[in-house]
């Protein structure tokens, strides 16, 4: 059984509520029911799940999670990032927020930032959150490309 701390980020792997998995939450709170740990996440809502049910979020759960919410939170679909953003415009922010916050202001980083700075919101105290943003902005791009190859393959 996986043992987690406040704070862990981790993957529910199954659930009575299929929706539930796949999800990426970071545990808020343990308790125990019947002697178990049951941990409680901070998803969407909050629920309860057995430890060995969970296990800790890998990086690419966390960039899935993070692109999860560009998409549901902010409204920033494959149509929005296809007709708003130029190309490696979304390449361009993810390599801003890959990029440890010292040096983002020691080198020429702001000719990288490829957006009005009102769209700006680094978390330099949590590196993993800025990395997470990061890959889900690259991922992104790619889907952008591929949309883009795609729509012109289907005009031919």
């Amino acid at each position: 059984m996986n043992r987690f701390s406040i704070g862990d980020m981790a993957v529910i792997l199954s659930s009575s509520d299929e929706k539930n998995i796949g999800q990426v939450g970071r545990i808020v709170s343990i308790k125990k029911f019947g002697g178990e740990p049951h941990y409680g996440l901070d998803v969407a809502t909050h629920f309860y799940f057995r430890g060995d049910i969970l296990s800790p979020a890998t990086g690419a759960d966390l960039i899935k999670a993070e692109r999860q919410r560009q998409i549901e939170v902010e409204g920033f679909d494959m149509a929005h990032d296809y007709t708003e953003h130029h190309m490696d415009d979304l390449a361009r922010a993810g390599a801003f927020y890959a990029l440890p916050a010292h040096d983002r202001c020691r080198t020429q980083i702001n000719k990288v930032w490829p957006f009005s700075w009102e769209w700006c919101k680094p978390t330099p105290d949590n590196r993993l959150k800025e990395l997470a943003k990061a890959g889900a902005l690259i991922a992104a791009e790619i889907d952008r490309i591929q949309n883009m190859e795609r729509l012109k393959n289907e005009e031919r």
